[in-house]
């Protein structure tokens, strides 16, 4: 057997379509690598290094004080207290 054709259907709720089919897609192709069943055209699947240094975890995420004129710098700038005047 040279190939074949998976055809699934599921019913699903209102606007969880997209969810669900990621979701359904990413179990049977977990389960046909763990049954050994290679996929015709896909990417081999690479062995990771023992110790692979994740290249991003130095940054740091980003800040809505990166720029002092972004909307969301704006938003999260304090409002200031209504000025009181004691000389009445």
């Amino acid at each position: 057997l040279d190939s074949m054709t998976v055809r699934v259907t599921a019913k699903t709720m209102p606007g969880k379509a997209i969810g669900v089919e990621r979701e359904l897609r990413w179990r049977i192709k977990q389960a046909l690598d763990d049954a050994g069943i290679r996929m015709i055209g896909a990417v081999p699947l690479q062995v990771e290094a023992e110790s692979s240094a994740d290249p991003t975890a130095a940054m740091a995420a980003p800040s809505a004080y990166a720029s002092a004129t972004s909307p969301q710098s704006l938003a999260a700038t304090p409002i200031p207290p209504p000025a009181t005047n004691l000389n009445k």
